[in-house]
């Protein structure tokens, strides 16, 4: 069984061999489903094009990655499909039917680990929070560093995670402004890309990590200072390999607003 964390975009990954051979396939298209076993959607699938449960079978996402995973294939599928408690089944096809079936049963609920590391902060009277990343959503403020000898970098919930090691691919976080978002979609260019890093934490998933300078967030400023979630981010790991397609591990609002300065005189 695999884990999807709730309210995050979540990384599976399954296995696809050969009918004829037993060989991993490494090459063509595979296609993942998602089918929710228990829940308000119960016996229907996730339709990974436009974020809706079907009655009829759907796409929940072409697979990437197998090539660099020795046909461990990997898809991406987004927050708004998991919801605490429920179990869901994954599985995944190749388009030529050459595979042999393969799937397997997902819970989406929060890793012990991931529990443990919220009540720690927990202390008698007070609660501290300084992650800058709340779900998918980042706030900054313009000016700020956020660096993890501070404790203050940007670090996400950790991802169910089942792919190869973290640490061998490329991690990115690209941002666009949400007006060039919208107008052109995903691919609008980007005002900033920030190095991350992802790191296994030993229980099946990963939590994926970035450090900006005061002058990374300086550069991002909202116009006007009070613009609210002025920007769409997009975290992205890409396996090692040539040739390797990136995976988009979350995406989501960020919003970095101008800091208030000192009093004159």
């Amino acid at each position: 069984m695999k884990l999807a964390i709730p309210g995050q975009a979540n990384v599976l990954s399954l296995p696809v061999v050969k009918r004829a051979s037993g060989d991993p396939i490494t090459t063509g298209t595979i296609t993942f489903y998602l089918k929710a076993l228990d829940g308000a959607n119960a016996g229907k699938w996730w339709k990974g094009e436009d974020w809706t449960w079907d009655a009829e079978a759907q796409s929940a996402g072409a697979g990437g990655g197998g090539d660099a995973a020795d046909g461990h294939w990997s898809v991406s599928i987004a927050s708004a499909a998991w919801t605490a408690g429920v179990r869901y089944l994954l599985y995944a096809k190749e388009s030529g039917a050459l595979h042999i079936p393969v799937g397997d049963d997902v819970l989406c609920d929060y890793p012990t680990s991931a529990v443990k590391a919220r009540t720690d902060l927990i202390q008698t009277g007070s609660l501290t929070i300084a992650n800058p990343i709340l779900g998918d959503q980042i706030s900054l403020i313009a000016g700020d560093s956020y660096l993890s000898a501070d404790g203050r970098q940007l670090a996400w919930p950790p991802v169910a995670w089942s792919a190869a090691d973290p640490a061998g691919g490329t991690t990115k976080i690209r941002v666009v402004t949400k007006a060039a978002y919208g107008a052109d979609g995903a691919e609008a260019g980007a005002v900033a890309e920030w190095a991350g890093a992802g790191a296994d934490n030993g229980d099946g998933t990963v939590t994926f990590s970035a450090e900006l300078t005061g002058a990374q967030t300086a550069a991002l400023t909202s116009r006007p200072p009070l613009a609210k979630w002025a920007y769409i981010y997009q975290l992205l790991w890409t396996p090692p390999g040539e040739g390797a397609d990136p995976i988009t591990v979350a995406i989501g609002p960020l919003d970095c607003r101008a800091g208030i300065g000192a009093v004159p005189g």
